[in-house]
């Protein structure tokens, strides 16, 4: 004979409410060994929170110290540059001074005759060694320091060589010439680094600067410089 569904339900029911008054008994009850754990978790992350709290609080001492230090690092460091700044320059007067003495020895004698206390103050600390600076070798010579020929070796390459210069209206650079009216692309970087070639056509070219016309009505003008030093470049259409 089957079971009555009813009956049937009404068991499932009580389970259920039993399942239930069980869950909430055991939610109710405080295990020991989790309220250790739990414990000891607490205690370690007080512990953590601790040990931080006390390594942040001796880096920002020893950071403290060390920006004192750096600090008092510069000043002594600045004070030492003011002080050698002096020093040179009682140096280089005291060499002035010696220079002109073996050049003009009457002079020399005159002024130490009538007690100049400016020569006085420089000479009182320490004479002066006429082919030494404080540890600077002076030489004393009148030739050039580049030679003549050399300097203008160094003028043709520049005016001739591959460099631009402007003669008689005409824009050169090297074996090209660049006249009034010539089409050209005028090539240069923005301040992104991306390249820029502007079509254009010379208008006018002097010393200072070239100017194109880059549309009906619209012109640019570029310094000599800027062709010289490569910011920017022509190329012939």
């Amino acid at each position: 004979m089957d079971s009555d569904p009813h009956q049937e339900i009404e068991k499932l029911k009580v389970q259920i409410e039993h399942i239930r008054t069980q869950f909430h008994f055991l939610l109710s009850q405080e295990d020991p060994a989790s309220l250790k754990y739990v414990k000891e978790i607490e205690t370690a992350t007080e512990e953590r929170a601790a040990d931080v709290e006390k390594y942040r609080v001796n880096e920002e001492k020893a950071s403290n110290m060390l920006c004192d230090g750096m600090l008092f690092q510069l000043d002594d460091e600045f004070e030492q540059a003011k002080n050698n700044i002096s020093e040179r320059l009682i140096d280089f007067l005291r060499f002035k001074c010696s220079v002109i003495s073996e050049n003009f020895p009457r002079a020399h004698d005159y002024f130490h005759d009538k007690n100049c206390e400016f020569l006085d103050t420089i000479y009182r600390e320490k004479g002066h060694d006429p082919k030494t600076c404080d540890g600077y070798n002076v030489e004393l010579s009148n030739q050039p320091i580049v030679p003549e020929d050399d300097l203008n070796k160094k003028i043709h390459e520049y005016n001739e060589g591959k460099n631009y210069f402007v003669k008689d209206s005409t824009l050169h650079y090297g074996n090209k010439q660049f006249g009034i009216g010539t089409s050209v692309v005028l090539s240069y970087y923005n301040n992104q680094k991306m390249p820029i070639t502007i079509p254009c056509t010379i208008s006018d070219i002097n010393q200072r600067y070239i100017e194109f016309l880059v549309s009906e009505g619209k012109s640019r003008r570029v310094r000599l410089e800027a062709l010289r030093y490569k910011i920017c470049s022509l190329k012939r259409v």
